[in-house]
Formats: structure tokens, sequence, C-alpha cells
């Protein structure tokens, strides 16, 4: 993923550019690794605005592009994220 962002370096990635990655990850079949692609991303360009690096952070827009993922513990009866409504 992070190669495909190489060519923006952190002022040039937008929105489009980050959810365009975020897809690839989610393609895959790795909800969970794309929600946390996503929220690293969006770590790294928060620090990246508190430091002058960066405008600001196009991660945020994103909120609700994914689908929720759920993990259910076996043997627990319990989910540790939250389920889609059914």
């Amino acid at each position: 993923m992070l190669r495909a962002l190489m060519p923006f370096i952190l002022v040039g990635i937008g929105s489009k550019e980050l959810l365009e990655c975020i897809r690839r990850i989610e393609k895959r079949g790795v909800l969970e690794t794309a929600h946390r692609a996503l929220t690293n991303c969006g770590q790294v360009v928060r620090y990246a605005v508190v430091t002058g690096r960066a405008e600001r952070d196009p991660s945020g827009d994103l909120r609700g592009a994914l689908p929720p993922f759920s993990t259910f513990i076996i043997g627990t009866g319990r989910c540790t994220a939250p389920t889609p409504p059914k």
C-alpha cells in the first residue's frame, strides 16, 4: 500500500488516493487489515499535520467508507468488534 502512495508524498495525498489504496486491501478480503491501514494512515498524516509537513488529514473524510467487520471469539459467544446490523 505504501508504494502506491509514494508518488504523492504527504502533501498530495487526498481522500480519493487513500480510498483507492484501502479498497485494494478490502478486495483481498482482509477487512480488519483495511480498517487498521486506514487508522495507521490517519495517525501518520495527523503527525505530519502537527509537524507542519501536511495541511490536513484525508482519512477523516473516509469514515463509514468501509463496511464494519466482526471478530468472533470462539467459546465466549461474544464479538470484539461492531457487527453489521441484521
